[in-house]
């Protein structure tokens, strides 16, 4: 017993240096055991090591959420958040919608536009969102409003210029 060794995952070790905690001469977990890990498993333990705070607190995507939308009611992506720290793409709000503009917040997205479409790579949830970027969240939740709204105008405005058009042909007739 006196001679096992301790080994800590890369997860375990970091959470460790977080609490400010000095660790010398601690082994990680070896080579031969980290290429028996699953690939997932290999890039969660990675994730755990990253310097970068947005990486530490959030996942990877492993199938793009449900986006869909009737008459306005719905689930979306919202607003938008770029920032240095986001190695892919930006930010976007996963929110339920109604009329188009978005009421409750689900989560957030790390995003790239591909054609008509989003490539999906990361996914953070609300609390892991502010304190990650903090103050800049209020930013992404007015952008999220201002898209929201610009929908609507668009709707409301598509619908005026249809009834006003029929009006006119029934007055025309």
């Amino acid at each position: 017993m006196e001679n096992e060794k301790l080994l800590l995952t890369p997860r375990e070790r970091a959470a460790l240096e977080r609490t400010g905690a000095i660790i010398i001469g601690a082994p990680t977990v070896d080579d031969a055991l980290y290429d028996e890990l699953s690939l997932a498993e290999q890039y969660d333990l990675d994730d755990a090591e990253s310097p970068n705070p947005f990486i530490r607190s959030s996942k990877r995507v492993r199938n793009a959420p449900t986006l869909w939308r009737l008459n306005g009611f719905g689930v979306g992506l919202y607003g938008w958040l770029s920032d240095p720290d986001i190695p892919q793409g930006m930010i976007k709000l996963y929110f339920f919608s109604a009329l188009w503009i978005p009421i409750l917040p689900l989560c957030a997205f790390s995003v790239d536009r591909a054609g008509d479409g989003f490539l999906f790579y990361r996914k953070i949830g609300l609390i892991g969102l502010a304190k990650t970027f903090r103050w800049r969240v209020f930013g992404l939740y007015a952008t999220a409003i201002f898209e929201g709204a610009a929908w609507m105008v668009l709707f409301v405005g598509l619908i005026l210029a249809v009834f006003g058009a029929l009006h006119w042909l029934r007055d025309r007739l």
